[in-house]
């Protein structure tokens, strides 16, 4: 009998042994997880405040880049505005936007071939 009450009692003390080495194992897991919270919270908390001031800054750069744009397709649509109206002008006189305006000096002998080139009108041709 002496020996089946060793090794209950071998049995007990190994019983013993493994609860409290569970419970100190379930201790360290329960403080990892709240360190690793912890953790996790710090690094979402730095996230957020990373994409705040990226965003504070890209949203000034696309103000910028937008500002920038509208001002170039509006010089761009005057530009084209002009151009337009110049050929508009050109296909109703029949002549181009420069053989409109005359020169505002010019001797004698330019005066004559300018207006002989002038008086020459282009011929239009008719469009289907």
């Amino acid at each position: 009998m002496g020996s089946l009450t060793y090794d209950m009692n071998k049995l007990c003390d190994e019983i013993n042994v493994l609860r409290n080495a569970r419970g100190a194992l379930m201790k360290d897991l329960g403080k990892g997880a709240r360190d690793l919270h912890h953790i996790v919270s710090e690094m979402q908390a730095g996230f957020r405040q990373s994409h705040e001031e990226m965003a504070r800054e890209t949203k000034a750069e696309r103000v910028a880049l937008l500002s920038g744009l509208k001002r170039t397709v509006l010089d761009m649509r005057r530009g084209f505005a002009a151009d337009l109206a110049g050929a508009r002008r050109a296909w109703l006189t029949g002549r181009t936007v420069s053989e409109q305006t005359e020169p505002k000096t010019f001797n004698k002998k330019g005066e004559k071939s300018w207006r002989k080139f002038r008086s020459q009108r282009i011929p239009r041709t008719s469009q289907k």
